[in-house]
C-alpha cells in the first residue's frame, strides 16, 4: 500500500498513482463509514456517541480532503460536522436537567 502512495517523477506514473490513490481513500472511506453506521446503529439511545460519531466522521472526510483536494469531500465533511454540532446542541440541553 505504501508503494501506491508514493509518486513518482513522470507524469503518466503521475496519473497512475493519483488514480490508485483515489481508489485507496474511497475504499478507506467506505469502510470507516460502514463502521460509523454500525456504531450508530448499535449506539442509537446513546446521544454522547452519536454526535461523537458524527464529528468522527467529519474528521476523517477532512482528512481525505487534505490529500485529495475534491470539493465534494469538502462539502461531505461540512455538512456532516454540522450535523454533528445539531447533535451535540440537542445533547447538552440533557445534561443540565
Amino acid at each position: 500500500m505504501m508503494n501506491v502512495l508514493d509518486i513518482e517523477l513522470n507524469q503518466k506514473s503521475l496519473v497512475a498513482n493519483e488514480n490508485k490513490k483515489n481508489a485507496i481513500f474511497g475504499y478507506l472511506g467506505v469502510s470507516i463509514s460502514l463502521f460509523s453506521i454500525a456504531i450508530l446503529i448499535m449506539f442509537s439511545d446513546k446521544p454522547a456517541i452519536v454526535a461523537s460519531i458524527w464529528f468522527f466522521e467529519s474528521t476523517i472526510l477532512y482528512f481525505f480532503y487534505s490529500r485529495i483536494k475534491d470539493i465534494k469531500i469538502y462539502l461531505g465533511a461540512l455538512i456532516l460536522f454540522i450535523i454533528g454540532v445539531f447533535r451535540y446542541s440537542t445533547f447538552i440541553g440533557q445534561l443540565s436537567e
